[in-house]
């Protein structure tokens, strides 16, 4: 209230709050209010504020008194001492002018000197143009003989539009010569709702990049289709051609199915098994349905025919089981799987087990029978204590008897001690057994 009826005073008031309660953002709105009414004298009294404020309010001072006069605006913008209050001031009179006469503003702009300056201002009109009479504004573009210039005015429209009008920014992409401007030009509507909303729209976006820029977009664009039809997004990424954009867009969209319908998702990778850039589809849309609800995913890789797949998915559900319930993850362990892959299971469920219970997890590896998934567990364990606890993790590994496991185990804790107390890290690394190991963990 006090900045419509007093302005001055509201600005005195503001110098008197703690910083960080008179920011830039009362400053502005402030002085909007006075300068509707009296461009010149809230021009003033924005010269006398504090550096850091006066930056950040001369552009929005210059829009408002631009929509009124824009002739004395330049006129006192262009006078500014300081570069960048000068140039944030220029860019709110563009800005002011182009909402009533952008084809005065953009005139005014396309003749700066400067390079740079005349791109921004250039753009600033056009965009300002767009928004009040788009047809207008792409016939001025349009008109632009060709060059850099152009093309900068043809992606700054297309980005425009890509959200209202997207025939009209789609015509204005073809008018951007093959190269790095087109290509975004065409990302940044393939990234709008309306794409993502018409399949048709976004296929025919996409045969529209060279094969390079195709595998790019292949995976979110497959995504984003997921995310409003599954069958759709599966369909189409399924009639791209064999490659690498294929198997992505595959890959993308059964993760993304995942994320509603887990088992579905799982199912239809089990029988289609799709190829992908990393062969690992299959893991990752598992682990959102591990992740999620870890007993239903755990009870459905039990079923599977006996194999390295059903045991990699078992592995992976036991050491999310782990968080939750350790004892029964530890159990299924020694029942569920062969010994082979135990290893790999040891090591998942002691890092997990670990996170949340290092004694517990500790006890449970220290009686595990010699072999690869004891020595792996109570490596993992040693690693978690000591990130947690690097006192308790030493004392638990000063019982156990010179040797090779008792050698990775300290090379874990040195490791983890190295950047808060590398004095008892070398300490350690002293202790190991065995000379080479010896010899390059002191290194």
């Amino acid at each position: 209230q006090l900045a419509k009826s007093d302005p001055a005073a509201a600005l005195q008031m503001l110098a008197t709050l703690p910083v960080g309660r008179g920011d830039t953002s009362a400053y502005t709105n402030v002085l909007s209010r006075w300068a509707a009414d009296d461009p010149q004298a809230a021009a003033a009294a924005a010269l006398q504020l504090p550096r850091a404020a006066r930056d950040g309010v001369v552009g929005n001072l210059a829009g408002v008194w631009a929509a009124k006069d824009p002739a004395a605006a330049l006129a006192w913008a262009g006078q500014l001492g300081e570069a960048s209050a000068r140039r944030s001031a220029l860019g709110g009179v563009v800005n002011g002018w182009a909402g009533t006469d952008p084809a005065a503003a953009l005139a005014w702009a396309r003749a700066v000197g400067d390079p740079a300056l005349r791109r921004s201002f250039a753009a600033d009109a056009l965009n300002a143009w767009l928004n009040s009479d788009p047809a207008a504004a792409q016939a001025q573009i349009l008109a632009m003989p060709a060059g850099a210039e152009r093309n900068d005015a043809v992606a700054g429209a297309v980005q425009t539009l890509a959200q209202r009008d997207v025939p009209a920014a789609l015509q204005l992409v073809n008018q951007l010569p093959q190269g790095r401007r087109r290509n975004q030009a065409i990302g940044n509507l393939l990234n709008n709702s309306a794409a993502n909303a018409d399949p048709q729209l976004a296929a025919q976006l996409y045969a529209m990049l060279p094969p390079g820029e195709q595998s790019n977009q292949a995976g979110n664009m497959a995504g984003r289709m997921a995310r409003n039809d599954v069958n759709t997004a599966l369909t189409w990424a399924a009639a791209l051609p064999e490659g690498q954009a294929r198997k992505q867009a595959l890959s993308t969209a059964a993760e993304v199915w995942a994320q509603s319908d887990p088992a579905a998702a799982v199912a239809w990778v089990m029988q289609n098994n799709p190829p992908t850039n990393n062969d690992n589809t299959l893991g990752n849309v598992f682990s959102t349905w591990a992740n999620g609800t870890p007993d239903e995913a755990l009870a459905w890789a039990l079923a599977q025919p006996a194999g390295k797949t059903r045991n990699d998915l078992v592995i992976f559900s036991i050491g999310r089981l782990a968080i939750t319930d350790p004892q029964r993850a530890a159990e299924l362990l020694k029942t569920k799987l062969p010994a082979g892959d135990q290893s790999s299971a040891a090591n998942n469920l002691a890092t997990n087990w670990a996170n949340n219970d290092p004694v517990a997890a500790a006890a449970w590896a220290g009686q595990l029978p010699a072999g690869d998934a004891r020595s792996n567990a109570l490596s993992a364990v040693t690693q978690k204590w000591a990130e947690a606890d690097p006192t308790a993790a030493a004392h638990w590994l000063d019982g156990f008897p010179a040797g090779k496991e008792r050698d990775i185990m300290v090379r874990q804790l040195s490791d983890q001690t190295i950047g808060t107390d590398p004095e008892g890290a070398l300490a350690w690394a002293a202790t190991i057994g065995q000379a080479d190991t010896r010899a390059q963990q002191i290194r």
